[in-house]
């Protein structure tokens, strides 16, 4: 399964443990209530109406037996409700948690936090809100980091409809590149797309466990990695470059993501022709490539000291 996969049956589960939990206390609520005999006579009245009513609920005869059987549960301070609950917790979906193929509003808070357990991502991350550029003094890397937080987080707000699908944030240590790539994971997150966030270091281990596994196992350890809506590798250039792993699996998971259409955000210390000698002309050109990816350059002081 892929990250939504996981996250849809996740939020599954938690509604068919509401409803089981719904069924108990109803089943506690019955013994209760049926050990008293004026329920118990208001109820087999109740049920003697419908039965000779054909169901019909708007039958006098019926709405007369039900009062007087809501007023019997009254005297020991039981609800009809909560004796007989609703066949499903959200009448919307019928705890399916999915109306028309999108998560039901019942359900999308807990699926969002699903999708945040699944990314990698951590708590008390950056967000658009956190921003606060005006901290910054150098007048031309506050010009700089203004427009990428803006072109961001535009892209967030219209996403998927989006032309670009990769992005490389590239600067010195400090410069607000880890920030921005938690932004924008933040924002999608928020939209209910699923994100993967993971250092170079190990995207790099992951892809040694990926080319060491059996064959038949390599597809689903890569499914996160090619599915996610975002992938985010940050400190791209701090790994180990292993034989036959490192180039082969960045190569394979960046142009299969782009060809799926699916956004990955680099974040680098390498400058353009540092990525081109670390990493070879064939990862350089999908980095670089016009029709798909769009580069920004952080520069200033490291803002972590401000």
């Amino acid at each position: 399964m892929n990250i939504k996969q996981r996250a849809l049956q996740y939020i599954i589960n938690i509604r068919h443990n509401e409803s089981s939990n719904l069924q108990r206390s109803a089943e506690k609520v019955k013994t209760r209530a049926f050990s008293f005999q004026d329920v118990s006579k208001a109820q087999q009245t109740y049920s003697a109406s419908l039965f000779e009513c054909n169901g019909d609920e708007k039958d006098k005869k019926v709405i007369k037996a039900k009062k007087a059987f809501e007023e019997a549960l009254a005297k020991h301070k039981i609800t009809f409700d909560a004796l007989y609950p609703k066949e499903y917790v959200c009448e919307k979906c019928h705890d399916a948690c999915v109306v028309n193929g999108t998560i039901c509003s019942c359900s999308i808070k807990n699926y969002v936090d699903a999708l945040r357990k699944e990314s990698g991502l951590g708590v008390n991350t950056f967000t658009f809100e956190d921003a606060n550029l005006d901290i910054i003094e150098d007048e031309k890397a506050k010009a700089n980091l203004t427009k990428a937080y803006h072109q961001m987080k535009v892209f967030v707000e219209k996403y998927p409809n989006v032309k670009k699908n990769t992005f490389v944030f590239s600067g010195l240590t400090g410069t607000g590149k880890t920030c921005l790539s938690q932004a924008v994971a933040n924002g999608l997150l928020n939209k209910g797309f699923s994100v993967k966030y993971v250092s170079a270091f190990k995207f790099n281990n992951d892809m040694i466990a990926v080319r060491t596994a059996p064959i038949e196992h390599q597809q689903e350890m890569l499914e996160d990695y090619i599915t996610s809506d975002l992938l985010i590798i940050d400190d791209l250039g701090t790994e180990p470059i292993t034989r036959n792993v490192t180039l082969e699996y960045l190569y394979l998971i960046i142009s299969t993501r782009q060809e799926r259409n699916v956004t990955t955000i680099i974040s680098t210390n390498l400058d353009g022709d540092g990525i081109m000698t670390r990493y070879q002309e064939r990862i350089f050109s999908r980095l670089t490539s016009k029709a798909f990816s769009l580069s920004y350059n952080f520069e200033g002081i490291d803002l972590r000291k401000l």
